[in-house]
């Protein structure tokens, strides 16, 4: 049980010297910083591609329905 719960500090205090290194890193680079916000949220966005033109089919008829709203 002693042996888990030093195993477990030691993980925690890695990964808070992981956080402050990173935060240190943004600190002294903003453009790294503003490219690993940017990455994030992109990561969250998923990106539908519709077609275009006159004959759109369903999803078009869908969209236009929508629009219409």
């Amino acid at each position: 049980m002693q042996i888990e719960l030093e195993r477990q500090e030691e993980v925690a205090r890695v990964d808070f010297e992981n956080q402050l290194e990173l935060a240190r890193l943004c600190q002294d680079n903003p453009t790294y910083a503003s490219f690993l916000v940017n990455r994030e949220l992109a990561s969250k966005v998923e990106i539908a591609v519709l077609p275009a033109g006159n004959d759109v089919g369903v999803l078009g008829g869908f969209l236009k329905g929508r629009q219409n709203d």
